[in-house]
């Protein structure tokens, strides 16, 4: 979790920074989201925010968040950033939207015995312009198919899914699952469950590995994408009012009423 990120008491005098993470807007809980802008806002009234907001944006690969942090200090009025927010929420959240949905499909693929490559051709009709040439993937993903089962190379981190994965590079690793599945059906899979690093594909895989159909797969995988969706949508908006509020100089108390309208 990033220096800032820790609760935060209204009353609190003092904030201290600890060594720097990656943040993951995903996986945070929203109250340590609203904790991260909070510190920052306790720390731009103690005039310290410039040389601390400079250091996240040098260590931050979280659009969204990095976005925020380099509007605080820019010459953009108010309603140019807060419609850009909303411009690069949009787009964090249709990147986040297709590669959940890469991994749904290969997911159901597992259950279906599905054809490797119309697995191939369903996630990368996700996209405008497939994340990598059908013949390339295909043979990417069987020289990784070949690897895992030689053991030839360091198998955590080649089978690692993670929705911060580029996507021609996700896309290869799921194709590989498609491919045990048709090959090996599910046997073996439970030993692949440590490398799913996105909740959303960990517990899919689970499921998959626990037997459920493919029929309850379909019904149940959308539900837990829109939900995360949903959540994920509600912390940038949150992010958006809350970096505002440290730019225009919003008191503390204000700030921490801003965020609790979020928290319930």
């Amino acid at each position: 979790m990033p220096p800032a990120v820790h609760r935060v008491n209204h009353r609190q005098k003092n904030v201290t920074m600890k060594p720097q993470t990656q943040l993951d807007i995903l996986e945070m809980p929203l109250e340590g989201l609203a904790a991260y802008w909070l510190s920052l806002k306790k720390l731009a009234d103690a005039k310290k925010l410039r040389s601390i907001v400079d250091e996240e944006i040098s260590h931050t690969t979280e659009p969204m968040v990095r976005f925020l942090l380099e509007a605080i200090f820019s010459q953009l009025d108010s309603a140019t950033v807060r419609r850009l927010a909303e411009v690069r929420r949009d787009g964090v959240l249709r990147d986040l939207e297709r590669k959940l949905n890469m991994m749904r499909v290969a997911l159901m693929a597992v259950p279906l015995r599905e054809n490797p490559r119309a697995t191939l051709v369903r996630m990368s009709g996700l996209y405008p312009c497939p994340p990598m040439e059908e013949r390339r993937a295909m043979d990417m993903a069987t020289a990784l198919a070949k690897s895992v089962e030689e053991k030839d190379g360091d198998v955590p981190t080649m089978l690692e899914v993670h929705h911060k994965m580029p996507p021609d590079r996700l896309l290869v690793k799921l194709l590989f699952y498609a491919m045990h599945a048709r090959r090996h059906k599910r046997l073996g899979l439970e030993r692949f469950l440590p490398y799913a690093r996105t909740a959303f594909f960990a517990e899919g895989l689970a499921l998959v590995v626990d037997g459920f159909d493919a029929r309850f797969l379909d019904r149940h995988l959308p539900q837990v994408r829109d939900a995360i969706l949903g959540q994920t949508a509600r912390k940038l908006e949150m992010s958006t009012e809350l970096a505002l509020a440290v730019r225009k100089k919003t008191s503390y108390q204000d700030a921490h009423l801003m965020a609790r309208a979020w928290l319930g």
